[in-house]
């Protein structure tokens, strides 16, 4: 399975399984840096090559899909819109749609927490430090394994709080609850 760079950075700035230290409201990520197996990648920031090679309509649908869901990424970074409701419900540990990953908080420091992500297609572990309620940056390593090999992503995201107002952009929403668990 090769690794999707944008789930990657979504694990990386909605990682945290209990109600962050941040304010609610419309947010942005930016990625600082992606890597696979060790070689650099293109950040979201600049459009991956395989969205760039769309026709503008499959483009423009798919960013529309995504907006829906209450992801922006026709901002040069991603815009995502959390209300105080989401974040309570750990949204942010499980992002509706990401694959049935399960997030739990290893430590807490000060401002600095340390996690590990549990996914269907691999596992991970990271570190996000919180600049009070209106930023935060996520240092995350996350493996996978797909066609008997393994392949790992390292990346480091920045996020800022833009305001309480997301515009158009609706909250993301907590992931419906899994049968059987």
């Amino acid at each position: 399975m090769r690794l999707d760079p944008l789930l990657l950075i979504l694990l990386a700035g909605t990682a945290l399984a209990q109600s962050p230290p941040s304010k609610p409201g419309l947010w942005e990520m930016k990625t600082l840096s992606l890597e696979v197996d060790g070689k650099p990648m293109p950040t979201p920031g600049q459009m991956p090559p395989e969205m760039a090679q769309m026709p503008p309509e499959v483009r423009k649908m798919m960013q529309e899909r995504m907006k829906a869901q209450g992801i922006d990424l026709a901002s040069g970074g991603i815009r995502m819109c959390f209300s105080a409701e989401s974040m309570k419900e750990s949204a942010w540990g499980s992002p509706q749609g990401q694959n049935d990953c399960k997030t739990e908080v290893v430590e807490r420091g000060g401002s600095t927490w340390r996690w590990k992500v549990q996914c269907k297609e691999g596992h991970g572990e990271g570190r996000t430090t919180f600049s009070g309620g209106e930023g935060y940056r996520s240092d995350m390593q996350f493996t996978s394994t797909g066609k008997g090999q393994a392949q790992t992503m390292k990346t480091q995201v920045q996020a800022r709080w833009l305001g309480a107002d997301c515009g158009g952009l609706k909250p993301i929403q907590p992931p419906a609850p899994t049968k059987g668990k």
